[in-house]
């Protein structure tokens, strides 16, 4: 069975050049490698420690609670 094309390419190519916080945080809010970006309204990015290794955590939390 042949694994059909997605129509999204993948983070990687929204990944800049030189990765530092301040580019790292533009390309988030830019990148459109996954249905994730269609209904959010704003990147949340986190802060930390310089020195520290880059954690990348994905999350969409809806604008409205379910209940039922």
């Amino acid at each position: 069975m042949t694994a059909r094309p997605t129509p999204y390419p993948g983070a990687e190519r929204f990944l800049p050049e030189r990765r530092t916080l301040a580019a790292l945080r533009e390309a988030a809010a830019g990148c459109r490698g996954c249905p994730l970006y269609r209904d959010a309204t704003q990147t949340v990015f986190g802060e930390g420690r310089r020195a520290a290794r880059v954690l990348l955590v994905g999350e969409q939390p809806g604008d409205a609670s379910s209940s039922g």
